[in-house]
C-alpha cells in the first residue's frame, strides 16, 4: 500500500473516530437530559404530593391545637377568676381582723394616757436642791 493511500485511509477512519465519538457523546446528552427532566418532573411531582400531605395533616392537627389551647385557657380564668375573689376575700378579712384587733389597742393606749393625764393634772414638780 503507498503511502498516500494509507494516510488518506488513516484519516478517513479517524474522521469516522470523531463521528462516532460526537453522536455518541450527543446520545449521551439527550440521555442525560431527558433523565434529568424526568427526575425533575418526578420531584414536582413528589413534591407536590407531600406538601398536599402535609397540609392534609397539619390543618386538622393545627386545628386540635388551637381547640386545646382554648380549652386549657378557659380552664385557666376558671382556676384564676375564683382563686382571685377567694385571695381579694381574705385579705379583706385579714385587714377586718387586723383593724379589730387594733381597735381596742389604740382605745385602751388613748384611755391610758387620758389617765395618766388626769392624775397628773394639778401635780406640779417642786425643785429639790441637788446635794
Amino acid at each position: 500500500m503507498p503511502r498516500e493511500v494509507g494516510v488518506k485511509a488513516y484519516e478517513k477512519a479517524l474522521q469516522q473516530a470523531e463521528t462516532f465519538a460526537a453522536q455518541a457523546i450527543d446520545r449521551l446528552l439527550t440521555d442525560y437530559l431527558q433523565l434529568l427532566e424526568v427526575a425533575g418532573t418526578t420531584y414536582a411531582r413528589q413534591a407536590e404530593r407531600a406538601m398536599r400531605a402535609y397540609n392534609r395533616i397539619e390543618n386538622p392537627a393545627r386545628k386540635v391545637y388551637e381547640r386545646q389551647s382554648d380549652i386549657a385557657q378557659r380552664a385557666y380564668e376558671s382556676i384564676l377568676g375564683p382563686a382571685d375573689a377567694e385571695l381579694a376575700r381574705i385579705a379583706a378579712a385579714a385587714q377586718d381582723m387586723y383593724q379589730a384587733a387594733l381597735a381596742p389597742i389604740e382605745a385602751a393606749y388613748s384611755q391610758a394616757v387620758a389617765d395618766a393625764q388626769r392624775l397628773t393634772q394639778g401635780i406640779t414638780l417642786t425643785q429639790t436642791p441637788v446635794q
